[in-house]
């Protein structure tokens, strides 16, 4: 997946399975999304379809610009 930063610079990201419970899912188009850099990669909170937050680890494939 492709993300947007606040700065309009862009992120390639992939999902990583850490567990069985990892989820990977597509991100939702068009919304803002909280991201923090960890150790494991970026973990980001969204909204899934239902309303529910819900939390990922994504790799940072690649940085444009």
């Amino acid at each position: 997946m492709i993300v947007e930063k606040s700065d309009g610079s862009r992120l390639q990201i992939a999902c990583t399975v850490y567990n069985e419970w990892s989820r990977c899912r597509d991100l939702p188009l068009n919304q803002t999304f909280q991201a923090m850099k960890t150790k494991r990669g970026l973990t980001i909170r969204y909204r899934d379809r239902h309303g529910k937050m819900r939390k990922q680890i994504y790799e940072i494939v690649s940085k444009g610009h």
